[in-house]
């Protein structure tokens, strides 16, 4: 647990190495031979809705699960979608001083899992279609074997698409610069069904 903690405490901060790289891949003509490179995403093309929706569900399934074995792995990414902002807030949420941190809450071995149930896109009065609305559930099971129990969940998601960092740790979780600006998460009410008995009367 200490081994964890201490490298997710400095794993943000490993998102900016001393040197950095420009990936490119090269391609070449079967038929012809020649030879050309790819042109790379430099932060201006539009994104498909496809791939915001893959990215999105991507960013709100690690942000909210939690298994020992991946944390490391969940919070780094978290961390390169994250605008400056959003990380200083993550970096203080998983802090083993934090008695809300997934390190103290789910020490026992209890285990998070994220299931996504929908995305809906929100279109503000200025038409930009930058924010979402995601409803999904977590299912906990108390020390990684209890039974599970099951919360609804609502988040709201606002982001934005840049240039890709040119860190190269950051670039390679984070290929089309997409930045998640503010998150905010609330339990979702979901609303009881009336059991309606034999005969259709209530």
């Amino acid at each position: 647990m200490i081994a964890i903690a201490m490298s997710l405490a400095w794993a943000i901060k490993g998102l900016t190495p001393l040197k950095t790289t420009q990936p490119y891949v090269v391609r070449v003509d079967s038929s012809t031979g020649i030879v050309d490179v790819v042109p790379i995403y430099n932060g201006e093309a539009e994104v498909s809705e496809l791939t915001t929706r893959h990215l999105l569900t991507h960013y709100q399934t690690a942000r909210e699960r939690y298994f020992y074995a991946i944390a490391e792995t969940d919070y780094e990414m978290v961390g390169a979608f994250n605008n400056a902002k959003l990380n200083d807030e993550w970096a203080r949420a998983w802090q083993e001083t934090n008695p809300e941190s997934p390190l103290v809450k789910y020490k026992d071995g209890t285990t998070v899992t994220v299931h996504v149930k929908g995305i809906t896109f929100l279109e503000p009065d200025s038409g930009a279609r930058d924010t979402a609305q995601i409803r999904f559930t977590t299912e906990k099971r108390q020390g990684g074997n209890g039974s599970p129990r099951i919360n609804h969940w609502l988040s709201t998601i606002k982001y934005a698409y840049g240039e890709p960092s040119k860190q190269d740790k950051e670039r390679s979780l984070n290929q089309l610069g997409f930045r998640i600006t503010s998150y905010h998460k609330e339990p979702e009410v979901i609303a009881e069904q009336t059991q309606i008995p034999n005969g259709g009367k209530p």
